[in-house]
């Protein structure tokens, strides 16, 4: 039996492959969840689809070039997906554990970033309390491919583009340069191979108009969101 690969023997083969735009938002989603773990269920939702099984099929697809890449392939399992993950089954449904040389490989080639977010993701979990079975809004947050980011904050600069607000005039130092990332099209609407384009799909928001813009599904558009933000302040005296 081979031994688990080291996580720069991961780097070497994640560089070789040609990870999709929705494989590198797996692996940043899965990388940003509290202790690297999740379901399947949970990541797809995460993505904007409704089906485990668009997690299963992809993440699984990556998994399997990435052993071909290494040469490894866990013993006893057939999942493609387990040369990323292990699992665990604490309840009923399965957990996906992101592999420590996964983890380690993703930083070194810095396609993850523990600081920086893009947008939260709400998602609805239990807990018990005293009082009883309550419901918990627990936020996962993930950042886009950082090259896309980068190469649309150089067009658009960090300024909201639905209110206006530059954070750093409001807050300072503290926030220069901090501006969330949207995502103009829904993973959903769009295929598996999609490129992309950091100056027609990307735009900078503040984190106050990103988190109301995905109030509903499919989210808000950023005009929408603006003539909202013009109209509450312009009823409350504000000139724009």
């Amino acid at each position: 039996m081979k031994k688990i690969p080291s996580p720069s023997e991961y780097v070497i083969a994640f560089k070789k492959m040609d990870v999709s735009d929705l494989q590198m938002r797996m692996l940043e989603i899965h990388y940003q969840a509290p202790s690297y773990t999740l379901t399947a269920t949970e990541m797809a939702n995460a993505l904007g689809y409704p089906h485990y099984s668009v997690s299963n099929g992809n993440y699984g697809r990556l998994g399997t070039r990435l052993g071909d890449a290494l040469g490894w392939k866990p013993d006893g399992s057939d999942h493609g997906v387990s040369v990323l993950v292990t699992f665990a089954k604490p309840e009923n449904n399965w957990q996906w554990i992101m592999r420590p040389e996964v983890i380690t490989a993703l930083e070194k080639l810095e396609w993850v970033s523990p600081s920086t977010t893009a947008f939260p993701n709400e998602v609805e979990e239990s807990i018990t309390l005293v009082e009883g079975a309550v419901k918990r809004v627990s936020v996962n947050a993930y950042e886009r491919n950082p090259a896309a980011r980068s190469k649309c904050i150089a067009h658009y600069g960090h300024k909201c583009a639905a209110c206006g607000i530059l954070l750093s005039d409001l807050y300072g130092d503290i926030a220069d340069n901090y501006i969330h990332i949207h995502h103009l099209k829904q993973l959903s609407d769009i295929g598996e191979e999609y490129k992309i384009d950091p100056i027609s799909d990307l735009r900078p928001v503040c984190p106050n108009c990103h988190a109301m813009m995905h109030r509903k599904n499919p989210p808000y558009s950023i005009k929408e969101i603006a003539e909202i933000y013009r109209t509450k302040k312009c009823e409350q005296g504000h000139t724009l």
